[in-house]
């Protein structure tokens, strides 16, 4: 498939980004094993065992059990999967877990085996708290990477994302407004269509749609904009659909370096550079380039995530 300019994201399968670590010490087991559809049962049977996934229908005792943190045995399991059929098979459902895992370079498919990379084994030696450790990582993580190969984006997204945010409240202030940050609809349209680490132009964008419209946004605008971002002729029905869940989870994944907030202000939710984190936000600023690196392969950009290099 040939790579193409996408809206950022981080796969939904895992809603909250905390669990990471947990679904990768539930299957850290079979590293180094064939991956094949046998190794995607085994690893969502796991899963259920432990009840990290938890499907819908099983009875009250299973639940009692999980709550417990009590492992379901063999048959129960096998019974939860016949009672839960799923659309594309058991082996599909795996896949879509590891999804998120792989995208951050957590786990890989290397000749034929299912690995956990070094990156993931140092989230679960768990040598900073879960906070630091996704600051340390999302700081130089890439839109555009050797795990994500049908994307053609070459952005850094949360520096990028600082970045626009600095220069917007710049700019509202320059001409005496107050900083707000930047609303969630203008990171929903102008930001998650990063195909590039230009963040002055999408700061100057932003600027002139409040001009034009305030807070009361135009969506046809804010549509046209993100599909010449992403050089989409066809008008997609589920643009609007499909970046407002996308911001949802790309902003959680944000939060949790604790150097973004979000808060609700006259009916809209905004985002901005943490209060308490100015001064960090400052210092990474100075230390931090704003440049997209092309890796040959992997390994090599899950070490650069992992070093000191930035």
């Amino acid at each position: 498939m040939k790579p193409k300019n996408k809206l950022l994201s981080f796969s939904t399968t895992i809603r909250n980004p905390e669990r990471y670590a947990e679904f990768l010490l539930a299957i850290e087991k079979f590293s180094g094993l064939p991956y094949d559809n046998h190794l995607l049962l085994e690893i969502e049977k796991e899963l259920i065992s432990l009840g990290i996934y938890r499907p819908l229908k099983r009875e009250r005792w299973v639940e009692e059990k999980w709550n417990k943190k009590e492992r379901l045995d063999q048959l129960t399991v096998k019974k939860i999967m016949v009672d839960n059929p799923q659309k594309f098979g058991w082996e599909w459902r795996a896949e879509t877990h590891l999804a998120p895992l792989k995208e951050l370079a957590f786990i890989k498919i290397k000749s034929g085996k299912f690995l956990i990379t070094k990156l993931g084994l140092a989230l679960l030696a768990d040598d900073l708290n879960i906070n630091d450790f996704y600051t340390k990582i999302l700081l130089k993580v890439q839109f555009g990477n050797p795990f994500r190969k049908t994307v053609d984006n070459k952005s850094n997204p949360l520096l990028l994302t600082l970045s626009i945010i600095k220069s917007v409240n710049l700019t509202w202030k320059e001409i005496g407004k107050k900083p707000v940050g930047i609303s969630r609809t203008e990171f929903q349209y102008f930001v998650l269509p990063m195909v590039d680490n230009n963040y002055k132009f999408i700061a100057e964008e932003i600027i002139a749609s409040r001009k034009k419209f305030g807070f009361s946004f135009n969506e046809n605008y804010l549509v046209d904009f993100t599909l010449r971002q992403l050089n989409n002729n066809k008008r997609s029905k589920n643009i609007k659909e499909t970046s407002e869940a996308y911001t949802d989870n790309v902003i959680r994944h944000f939060c949790l370096t604790n150097l973004i907030l979000i808060y609700s202000r006259e009916n809209e939710q905004f985002v901005d550079i943490s209060e308490g984190s100015a001064q960090v936000v400052k210092e990474i600023f100075s230390k931090f380039k704003l440049e997209w690196k092309n890796f040959v392969n992997e390994d090599e950009y899950v070490d650069f995530l992992l070093s000191n290099k930035n």
